[in-house]
């Protein structure tokens, strides 16, 4: 619980609002009705922001103006960006996801390691799902960035889930040893790894621009 709440917080108490409420009305800028995830993945992009009706207790994007979103990223940035192990060597280890593709970090020198660490049932890890899937498709066909996801749930409980919201990045479980081994501090974490193993970005927690500011370490990372 403790990780949760950390993670939560971390997004601001108008998001956690949301988060605890889930509201049966998503709709997209044209008034169309949408996902949970899909809407909340659009206003992590920065492209829109959330506007609620009271009334029906109904959220609706709306433009997000240029100024706004860099005061927002940065304000997002100052919250979740983490800088205790920048530099340092990331603990190697050895897993297979949901689909027996096997991931060995020994094996991946030379290229970035993109880690998503979440759980079932973490509201900003969810509504980060439809940003991290976009950026993903980025770099489908480039073999130099690696995208991996380590999920601490119930192999059924992420099967079911996964089956509704579809989450590109191959999934692993996060097993206890695995857990121990790389202590993410709360959900959603978010590293990019570069190409001599070590970290070079860290961020806990999910805002307006999160990914926008992984997706700026990325290309750091690979230059």
């Amino acid at each position: 619980m403790k990780y949760l709440l950390l993670a939560l917080g971390l997004l601001g108490t108008g998001q956690l609002a949301h988060g605890q409420r889930r509201p049966k009305v998503f709709m997209d800028s044209v008034g169309a009705p949408t996902t949970y995830e899909r809407y909340w993945g659009i206003v992590l992009d920065g492209r829109y922001q959330s506007a609620r009706n009271k009334a029906t207790n109904t959220y609706r994007l709306a433009p997000l103006p240029a100024a706004e979103f860099a005061q927002a990223k940065a304000a997002t940035a100052k919250r979740i960006l983490v800088a205790k192990k920048l530099g340092q060597p990331l603990p190697a280890f050895r897993v297979t996801d949901y689909r027996g593709r096997v991931f060995d970090t020994a094996r991946l020198r030379g290229k970035v390691l993109v880690l998503n660490f979440w759980f079932v049932g973490c509201p900003p890890c969810e509504m980060e799902i439809a940003s991290l899937n976009r950026l993903h498709a980025r770099y489908q066909a480039d073999t130099t960035v690696v995208f991996l996801s380590l999920v601490r749930s119930k192999p059924a409980e992420v099967t079911q889930f996964l089956a509704s919201t579809p989450f590109s990045y191959p999934v692993a479980e996060l097993t206890p040893a695995l857990l121990a081994q790389l202590k993410p501090s709360a959900y959603p974490t978010n590293l990019v790894i570069d190409q001599q193993g070590h970290y070079a970005f860290e961020s806990v927690g999910a805002g307006v621009g999160s990914t926008v500011l992984l997706a700026e370490a990325i290309a750091t990372a690979r230059r």
